[in-house]
This record gives structure tokens, C-alpha cells and sequence, in this order.
């Protein structure tokens, strides 16, 4: 009798090796080194650096702790700290400034808002309302949106919003346009 009767040698063959299912995903150890080339590029030396300000700081404790008029020197510090920590605690906040009045208005810039929108339908009327009512001269702000060649019905809502808010200029951009 065979050792294993119960497997037929049918079934075995069909059967997809594990190594198969392995190569259809990604080497991890790969994924980890493109991800430390990519995020860690500006901090070589780390450890030297570390170990370096470990030193440092270690150097000073002990100095404080070996000389004699260290203690002097970390009360001063400490009571530099609480009055400043005093300070800020206690500090009064800067006053509310008051709102222009109809000339100050009359004296402010031009402002142009510039918006990049693909594929907003969910939001693009929202957004359009809060920025078209913003507590600044109409006549003063021009709104401008970029539709990037949305798939959605973000063009339709930015034309119709168009005619409601004059200052809102709608920019539609083809699929072959030029790139921004």
C-alpha cells in the first residue's frame, strides 16, 4: 500500500508551485532599499552625527557635574526658563485688528485666485460658493478655474456657476493640452 493513499498524483500535478505564486509579487527587500534611497537621501553620516551630539551632551553634563560652580550655572538656567515660561503663560494675546472700513477696502489689492480642478463634481460647487463669498470686494478679486479635461460633470457645474458669479472665469483644458 502506498505511503500516502488518500493523494492522488493527479491532483500534485496540478497544483501551482508556491514559487510561481511568489514571483507575481514584488521583492520586499527591493521595495525597502528604493524606499530608503528615496527618503533617506540627505541624511548620511546619521550615526555619526548622533553619536557625535550624544558626546556633546554628555560632555557638558558631566563638565556641570564635575566643576564646582556647575550647579550655578543650571539654577540660572532653570530660572531663566520658568520667567520665560511665566511669561508666556501670562502674556496677554495681541488684540483682535479692526475691520477695514469702506475706504480701506477701496485700498486693497487685486487678487487673482487660481484653482486646478479634474474630476471635482463632489466638491467644485462648495468650493466655487466659499471662495465667490469671501469677505473681500468682489471687484477686487478675480476666481479662475482650470478644468483638466475632467471625465466627470465638473465642466457642466463650473459653466452653470460661471453665470451665477461674475467674477469666477472658467479655463477648460483639453486631453492633449499643453502640460502646466
Amino acid at each position: 500500500m502506498a505511503k500516502n493513499y488518500w493523494i492522488d498524483n493527479d491532483e500534485q500535478d496540478n497544483l501551482d508551485p508556491i514559487s510561481s505564486i511568489l514571483s507575481e509579487w514584488s521583492d520586499p527587500e527591493e521595495e525597502e532599499e528604493e524606499f530608503r534611497s528615496d527618503f533617506f537621501q540627505g541624511l548620511s553620516g546619521r550615526r555619526k552625527k548622533a553619536a557625535f551630539v550624544l558626546m556633546g551632551v554628555w560632555g557638558v553634563v558631566m563638565t556641570l557635574h564635575v566643576v564646582a560652580w556647575g550647579t550655578g550655572i543650571i539654577i540660572a538656567l532653570t530660572t531663566v526658563f520658568t520667567l520665560q515660561a511665566f511669561r508666556l503663560i501670562f502674556a496677554q494675546p495681541d488684540p483682535i485688528p479692526e475691520p477695514l472700513s469702506e475706504e480701506g477696502l477701496q485700498q486693497a489689492p487685486s487678487v487673482s485666485l487660481l484653482v486646478a480642478a479634474k474630476n471635482e463634481e463632489a466638491v467644485i460647487g462648495k468650493l466655487v460658493e466659499q471662495l465667490c463669498n469671501l469677505d473681500y470686494p468682489r471687484e477686487k478679486y478675480d476666481l479662475w478655474i482650470v478644468d483638466d479635461h475632467s471625465t466627470d460633470k465638473t465642466p457642466e457645474i463650473l459653466d452653470r456657476l460661471s453665470k451665477d458669479y461674475p467674477q469666477l472665469n472658467v479655463i477648460h483644458r483639453g486631453a492633449g493640452g499643453p502640460r502646466g
